[in-house]
């Protein structure tokens, strides 16, 4: 099902990103600290919300990485058929906005680990965790 999920995503983001769908303008009032995310970011695993169990699955390993500009991520994943497809985003110290709607809440933020959860198109919630080359 990971698998599916994922693909699901990754056709969203690339169907994004084919019809240059941009996001709104940085706002000035902006609490977070951007320049974290500037870098290269690792996935290193994927879960999601069982409902029926009301618990996170165990993670999985994941593949791929972000590349993330003061203006743009980056993303490969040459395993989902992503390589090197880019959009706008912005981040407000609590959540990032790629392409103008993809979501994703920002559980944490350090030098060296990202950890992200959202809702997949699947109506999952999902959580992903990255690492800082």
């Amino acid at each position: 099902m990971k698998k599916s999920l994922m693909y699901l995503m990754s056709a969203i983001l690339v169907a994004v990103f084919c019809f240059g769908v941009s996001s709104c303008s940085k706002d000035s009032d902006d609490s977070g600290d951007k320049s974290d995310l500037i870098g290269t970011w690792d996935f290193e695993s994927y879960r999601y919300y069982d409902e029926e169990n009301d618990s996170w699955t165990d993670p999985e390993p994941e593949s791929g990485y972000w590349v993330i500009t003061p203006n743009t991520i980056t993303e490969y994943d040459v395993e989902n058929g992503i390589n090197g497809i880019s959009a706008d985003y912005t981040y407000d110290g609590q959540k990032i906005v790629i392409g103008g709607w993809i979501t994703w809440k920002v559980v944490t933020l350090t030098n060296s680990k990202l950890v992200l959860q959202g809702e997949s198109f699947a109506g999952y919630s999902e959580e992903v965790t990255l690492k800082k080359r």
